[in-house]
């Protein structure tokens, strides 16, 4: 079966939590969310190539833009992204906001062990450790 949504540009990555429940992303930051029946558009708060979802990456750039890194999720309403800039994105299951890491380095991958334990690495060795509540 193929699905279709009303993206033009490529879409990158998919990551979900379940059949009712994923989300895809691409070229230009459009990010899509997947309810069982139909795709939908979101607000991602970028305007650069979402590249990647859950760790299996290649950063580069394209056509001189960023790309997303990284992005996991320990459920539908706990999800992170880096920018591959000095910013991580959140999707708390109703919209996409900025965390300012308090660094210039570039955040380039994500993971963590729990909802509450998330760790990121970067340029120079960067680790930021995040300790969600």
């Amino acid at each position: 079966m193929n699905e279709t949504t009303d993206v033009i540009e490529f879409l990158f990555c998919i990551w979900g939590s379940s059949s009712t429940d994923v989300f895809a992303a691409g070229f230009q930051g459009e990010m899509m969310h997947y309810d069982g029946k139909k795709w939908s558009s979101m607000a991602s708060d970028v305007n650069n190539a979402l590249r990647d979802s859950l760790g299996v990456s290649h950063i580069m750039d394209i056509w001189g833009q960023q790309c997303i890194g990284d992005v996991w999720g320990s459920s539908s309403s706990n999800i992170f992204a880096t920018t591959v800039q000095d910013l991580i994105l959140y999707y708390n299951g109703e919209k996409w906001s900025t965390i300012n890491t308090g660094t210039e380095k570039e955040i380039m991958r994500i993971w963590g062990s729990s909802a509450y334990d998330i760790f990121a690495v970067g340029e120079d060795g960067i680790i930021l450790h995040l300790e969600a509540n």
